[in-house]
């Protein structure tokens, strides 16, 4: 389990969790690391559309506040209690200024219960862009292993802006992952159903 196999158990009491009821998401923040850790990282589920997303992020306290337009948090710098500021979230397109690293990957996808190796030929995107769209530049990858306990790597990749139809990809595996990666400051983006043209590809 991803939450409780790097959890700081020790400092568990700096557990808390919130809500964000605009977005159909509970949160957790929670501490990883040595004794004295900190929280540092956060678990999200989205009661709506029953998924999960994880990250790191040093908030000591969130709220989502009904008399704002947005939620607002406090970061949790404890070594230097005067560099702690309160955060507007859920609002523009980047980290305080910064580029915003994020990504979304997929579980793993498999033909007749992992009996078939697949051949992935073609994509087609489909997503939705806030902001500056000629900045735009998404980064997808497709990865596969054979084998459950091998470490993915990655097979093929594709690069998407605001203008792309389709995109020729060349991937064989038993099992793949599709994982979009994006660092943009200026646009944000929203995943529709991407489709992909996948063929059985021989046993072995």
């Amino acid at each position: 389990d991803y939450v409780f196999s790097n959890l700081q158990f020790d400092q568990r009491f700096k557990i808390y969790a919130t809500t964000n009821p605009d977005d159909s998401e509970v949160t957790w923040y929670y501490p990883v690391g040595n004794a004295s850790a900190d929280i540092t990282n956060y678990v999200t589920y989205n009661y709506l559309e029953d998924n999960w997303s994880i990250g790191t992020l040093d908030r000591g306290a969130f709220i989502h506040a009904p008399t704002k337009e947005h939620p607002v948090a406090a970061s949790n710098n404890v070594v230097n209690v005067n560099s702690n500021y309160l955060y507007t979230h859920e609002f523009g397109h980047s980290a305080d200024g910064e580029p915003l690293n994020a990504f979304v990957a997929s579980g793993g996808i498999g033909l007749g219960d992992g009996e078939s190796f697949m051949a992935v030929r073609r994509g087609i995107p489909d997503f939705t862009f806030r902001g500056t769209t000629a900045a735009v530049d998404l980064s997808l990858e497709v990865r596969g292993k054979d084998f459950p306990l091998n470490t993915e790597t990655v097979l093929a990749t594709a690069q998407i802006d605001s203008t792309t139809g389709q995109y020729h990809l060349r991937a064989r595996s038993r099992e793949i992952i599709i994982k979009i990666n994006t660092d943009g400051a200026d646009y944000g983006w929203t995943l529709g159903d991407l489709r992909f043209d996948i063929r059985t590809d021989g046993k072995r």
